[in-house]
């Protein structure tokens, strides 16, 4: 969505058009502030929600290799994620209705930590569980 389609100019009316059809009574009484602040938090949600994913498929792919944790992993999914996001609002800045916001930086890399965080705790669970697992089986089985 860096393209002239994602920008607000572009999204707000559609914003308001689904606003219109699925909550008509909400739509009616949301003024043009509340109507721009409602798709600003859309917007910024979809930052966090995209990097998020990217950081989660990020992180998959660069421990495939290397299952066994290691802070390398987390290093180049945060260098990769933000660098990514640094490079999309530089290539925005070169659409004429977009430009290069360092929030959005921010934004992006706030989820790009949140994807990074999770795909951690995911994998702490899973050796938990696979301990479990070896633990019941090493256990000796009591005779009858």
């Amino acid at each position: 969505m860096s393209t002239d389609t994602g920008s607000a100019a572009r999204t707000q009316p559609l914003v308001h058009s689904v606003l219109r059809k699925y909550l008509p009574s909400l739509a009616a009484q949301l003024t043009p502030n509340q109507l721009e602040r409602v798709d600003f938090n859309i917007r910024k949600t979809s930052h966090v929600m995209e990097y998020l994913i990217l950081a989660l498929l990020a992180y998959r792919a660069i421990r495939a290799d290397h299952p066994r944790f290691r802070s390398r992993h987390v290093v180049f999914t945060m260098l990769l994620g933000i660098l990514y996001a640094a490079s999309d609002e530089w290539h925005q800045s070169f659409i004429p209705s977009r430009w290069g916001v360092a929030a959005d930086v921010v934004y992006d890399s706030f989820g790009v930590s949140l994807g990074t965080i999770l795909s951690q705790w995911r994998e702490q669970l899973f050796h938990e569980k696979q301990n479990r697992l070896a633990l019941r089986e090493s256990e000796p089985v009591p005779e009858s």
